[in-house]
């Protein structure tokens, strides 16, 4: 009887151990069916994805409500411009210059192509009228011309030869007075050549610049050799001055200034004695020795009225043609 109780026992907790662990089985497996199916379909639909199966959820991006644009008034077109219609062009005052500068030509051409006497007729008689305005003019021209020595050209320059051999005079004496003033500080070089026939003829004149008014020549042989005719026997040979100096004739001439060793081209070739006068006159006037008075001076006109060198110091200037100056600021000079 006493093994019984404690066999019995053994069985009961034998019984209740089992019955516990049945339970533990049963709820286990229930979620693993839960979860596992989950898992496994996952997995197995999933299947592209690999080794990345693991993801990150991202948060979605808030959107931003889209910006309102207000649209820009449309441009308004400026109203057309007002175009004024062009004015008819007004026919020329029949008979006047400006009609016969049209006409004649036209009555020219009818009366040349068509020769009846209507027609050269016609183009004679707008001949006549032509000269005759012409000659009107020239009338009172000359009674302007002559009351008005700014416009009398004979007040400049007489065509008497009683008056202009007056003149003539006087701008010789001026002449000689310039080339005297220019001589004393300047002189000249003459370049020349031992075969040049030319350069022979050149020395007489060159003798009377020096005997007239002072100059002194400095004779440059470019061929190292003298003259045939012995002139200018302390010449210098040429030491390259020729073709620096740019000498494509002979003889040529240069005037000088000793002190700032400035040359100023005379002429190249042979050259007469008034040229050279009045190239000397020139040549010191583009260097600066003399002044434009002092050349003016020397010449056979009356330079006292020149409207252009300023009509302020001028009498009898008409009225309208300053006006013109002032307003446009035109200038004569």
């Amino acid at each position: 009887m006493s093994l019984f109780p404690q066999r019995y026992m053994q069985f009961l907790l034998l019984m209740l151990c089992m019955a516990g662990i049945s339970f533990t089985c049963l709820v286990y497996a229930s979620q693993t069916n839960d979860t596992g199916s989950s898992l496994s379909s996952n997995y197995f639909d999933d299947k592209e994805q690999g080794w990345f199966w693991y993801k990150i959820d991202i948060e979605p991006e808030e959107q931003k409500e889209p910006e309102t644009v207000t649209p820009s008034p449309a441009p308004v077109e400026p109203p057309p411009p007002h175009t004024k219609e062009p004015e008819q062009a007004l026919e020329p005052e029949p008979l006047s210059v400006e009609w016969l500068r049209e006409q004649m030509p036209i009555y020219l051409d009818k009366a040349i192509d068509n020769p009846t006497l209507e027609n050269v007729r016609a183009y004679k008689f707008l001949e006549r009228v032509a000269m005759d305005k012409s000659s009107r003019f020239a009338e009172v021209s000359t009674r302007v011309v002559l009351g008005d020595p700014l416009l009398d050209e004979t007040a400049r320059r007489p065509v008497s030869d009683f008056a202009a051999k007056a003149y003539n005079q006087k701008s010789s004496t001026e002449t000689d007075n310039l080339l005297r003033s220019i001589a004393a500080n300047k002189g000249i070089f003459f370049f020349f050549l031992s075969s040049c026939s030319f350069c022979e003829k050149q020395v007489p004149l060159l003798q009377n610049l020096e005997r007239l008014y002072g100059f002194t020549v400095q004779a440059i042989s470019i061929d190292g050799l003298p003259m045939p005719s012995g002139a200018y026997p302390d010449f210098l040979a040429d030491n390259g001055q020729a073709r620096m100096l740019n000498i494509q004739a002979t003889p040529a001439l240069f005037l000088a200034d000793p002190a700032t060793s400035q040359l100023e081209p005379i002429g190249q070739g042979l050259l007469s004695f008034s040229d050279i006068k009045n190239r000397i006159t020139t040549a010191a006037l583009r260097a600066g020795w003399i002044s434009e008075e002092e050349l003016d001076e020397s010449r056979p006109l009356n330079n006292i009225m020149r409207t252009d060198r300023g009509l302020e110091s001028i009498p009898n200037v008409p009225p309208v043609f300053m006006d013109l100056i002032n307003r446009t600021g035109a200038s004569v000079e």
